[in-house]
């Protein structure tokens, strides 16, 4: 439970006839935040010599947020805004996680698989006719990968490979019930 949350807020700011995006951070009203995190890990330490090595790990976490409405007045160039309730921003309802593991005789890998479902990015009101604007990224699904050998107790070479599929972060504005495209934002593999 959170009082006085920190809040962004986008709205657009007119200088020398030119419009911009203002990014700024107020004080809201109050905000929450209730969840649960499910882990499991196993090693099979006991199996024989090389298999020994090898385990997963899973993980679940689920929740749920919310930010209070809550005014902030004009000031100056930039006009005054009024929120409603919403979700939490950058709060995912639903996170899975799922590892595959390997580390013996100096070696260690792992294959992760990361899903996050869709959560509120961003929360504006910066259209025309000052309707509240919801950011919402969609679902992810990435692919991770680790490969490592530690030559000796102060030398370890090793390869990293992030977001494998190249999955883009894509994302929707609700406004008025109606949904829009929004940006998509290409990470690339790395």
């Amino acid at each position: 439970q959170m009082s006085n949350f920190i809040q962004q807020i986008i709205q657009p700011y007119t200088l020398g006839g030119a419009q911009f995006q203002y990014y700024n951070y107020v004080n809201g009203s109050a905000a929450y935040v209730r969840g649960l995190e499910l882990d499991y890990k196993q090693i099979f330490d006991f199996l024989p010599t090389f298999w020994s090595g090898f385990g997963f790990e899973f993980n679940v976490t689920d929740s749920k947020g919310q930010q209070d409405a809550f005014s902030v007045p004009a000031s100056g160039n930039i006009p005054a805004i009024s929120r409603p309730a919403s979700p939490f921003t950058g709060l995912t309802p639903r996170t899975y996680n799922a590892d595959l593991i390997f580390e013996k005789y100096g070696f260690s890998a792992s294959l992760a698989l990361n899903r996050r479902d869709r959560f509120l990015s961003a929360n504006s009101s910066n259209l025309p006719n000052r309707t509240p604007a919801l950011l919402y990224t969609d679902t992810r699904t990435i692919l991770d990968f680790h490969a490592g050998y530690a030559v000796n107790s102060y030398f370890k070479v090793f390869v990293d490979g992030t977001n494998l599929t190249d999955k883009p972060i894509v994302s929707r504005i609700v406004a008025g019930g109606i949904q829009y495209p929004g940006p998509w934002q290409f990470n690339g593999r790395r």
